[in-house]
């Protein structure tokens, strides 16, 4: 499948209570509908439950049954958090995906958890969903309700120019477009002199 536009997500290991985790995600789902209607409506879990006829404890069974857990006897690893999937239940090019990893607090993972929307490529169907006043808000509130280190809305865009090195991954780029740095770096941040900079509540950057 391909995809166009991406926004991600990512801190550090930190590890979060199940009871936590269930009510960010409820809050995160519920202000990303209220963006825009493609941000709504949301089948989650392998089971795609719909969003609207969930509850704490409906989010709280999906992210128990999204727990990490060993491959050899399949025995419950706490510390690699809980992961859920998700999306929005429309046809292509309106199709948006969630995919995420959270309460991971394994220490030598640089980004340890993370959350991520996928956006197909841009077509005349969807070009209202591609824009400013919908991606920024869903950076913000993403950046917010899980206090990320960092936060992009991108897109990638395969350069077809390099040639593959053999028994390697094909090089790709992100094209970046907007980048939040939390408050943990947001300090030692000296913003381009081209670039347009705001300071969202909480100390972080954009």
């Amino acid at each position: 499948m391909i995809f166009g536009h991406t926004i991600n997500g990512r801190w550090g290991p930190r590890r979060e209570k199940l009871e936590d985790a269930a009510d960010k995600m409820l809050r995160l789902f519920a202000a990303w509908a209220e963006i825009a209607p493609e941000l709504s409506g949301f089948l989650l879990g392998p089971q795609q439950v719909p969003f609207a006829k969930l509850d704490r404890r409906g989010m709280l069974d999906l992210l128990q049954a999204g727990q990490r857990r060993a491959e050899d006897d399949g025995r419950p690893l706490p510390r690699s958090g809980y992961g859920l999937t998700a999306w929005n239940g429309r046809a292509d090019p309106n199709s948006v995906a969630m995919h995420s990893q959270i309460g991971c607090d394994i220490t030598d993972l640089s980004a340890a958890n993370y959350i991520d929307l996928w956006f197909r490529p841009p077509a005349r169907e969807n070009e209202h969903l591609l824009t400013l006043p919908v991606f920024k808000p869903a950076v913000l509130t993403l950046a917010e309700i899980w206090n990320t280190t960092w936060c992009e809305a991108a897109h990638f865009e395969r350069v077809d120019v390099i040639k593959p090195i053999p028994g390697r991954r094909s090089p790709s780029y992100l094209g970046g477009w907007i980048t939040y740095i939390g408050p943990l770096f947001a300090s030692l941040i000296k913003p381009p002199a081209t670039g347009i900079t705001q300071h969202p509540p909480g100390g972080g950057i954009l």
